[in-house]
């Protein structure tokens, strides 16, 4: 019983401070400062916990690493979206604000 408890604690933890991450880019709507690597490596590092615990059939790692794979596939897309919609369009790249002479 004791074993359980420690794994769905880990599992607590981890899965929090993943999600905390997302909504923290959520909420400030930005992605700045966060790697793509961050959530590329957590998504395969998930899955292959995930068949790991599969192997083994250790229920807490097989839903721990679920919802890690699905949170950071969130957090990527996001990541991803944020990026895309902050980029200057190919209409803005190179069209300053026109400044008006000044009167002499």
């Amino acid at each position: 019983m004791t074993d359980e408890v420690v794994g769905w604690s880990a599992s607590i933890v981890v899965v929090m401070t993943t999600v905390g991450q997302i909504y923290k880019q959520w909420t400030a709507h930005t992605s700045k400062g966060v790697s793509p690597l961050l959530f590329i490596g957590n998504i395969l590092a998930s899955i292959l916990f995930l068949n790991y615990a599969i192997m083994i059939h250790n229920v807490v790692y097989e839903v721990t690493n679920a919802i890690m794979v699905c949170a950071s596939l969130f957090g990527l897309g996001l990541l991803i979206y944020q990026r895309r919609r902050d980029a200057p369009s190919k209409d803005d790249v190179g069209h300053a604000t026109p400044v008006p002479p000044s009167p002499q």
